[in-house]
């Protein structure tokens, strides 16, 4: 419908529409007694990100035409149903700087939630990369170099250096193919 209307779309999952500085500074600015048509040029004239200002012109052009704010801001993919339901509802009651101030928070809390899952995970996947690393070097060096002494000792083998050495043997002849479905896994 809002592509109809003729209205850009702009993709959020690339992260570079930041909605929630976006609903923060309009509820800073209609908390302060401008209308949403006077922030969002307001904000248009002070952005410097690109993506984002071609993001308040939008919203602004739409707003400006008379529509309203919940059909403008469904010119922006992205933003969720719910936020949406709410932009509506604060207009239909006249309380869109509260709905801004709201949605702004949430989506902050989205942000540090997402930022702290990523943080989270990344030791974990930094611990389980150098362990493979550790693996690696192992089988394919320190092994080769283990296995002539246990042979002319006549001695019993370890089993982790039968095991590696059997890993290492395996690797080798099919190399190509586990990095080609690795490859294919990643991607």
């Amino acid at each position: 419908k809002a592509q109809r209307a003729g209205f850009a779309r702009f993709q959020l999952s690339k992260g570079r529409v930041d909605i929630g500085r976006l609903f923060a500074d309009l509820a800073l600015l209609t908390e302060a007694g401008l209308t949403v048509t006077q922030a969002l040029r307001s904000m248009s004239a002070t952005e410097t990100a690109p993506l984002q200002r071609q993001t308040v012109a939008t919203l602004l052009e739409s707003m400006s035409a008379g529509r309203s704010a919940a059909t403008s801001f469904a010119s922006i993919s992205g933003i969720p149903l719910d936020s949406l339901g709410l932009i509506g509802s604060g207009e239909n009651a006249g309380r869109l700087p509260e709905v801004f101030r709201t949605l702004a928070l949430q989506y902050e809390e989205r942000a540090k939630l997402r930022s702290d899952l990523f943080n989270a995970l990344g030791y974990p996947a930094f611990l389980l990369a150098l362990m493979l690393l550790a693996v690696l070097v192992l089988t394919f060096a320190l092994v080769p170099a283990l296995e002539p002494i246990f042979e002319n000792n006549q001695s019993q083998t370890p089993f982790i250096v039968v095991a590696l050495s059997a890993l290492r043997r395996g690797l080798s002849s099919d190399l190509a193919l586990i990095v080609m479905l690795a490859t294919l896994l990643v991607a």
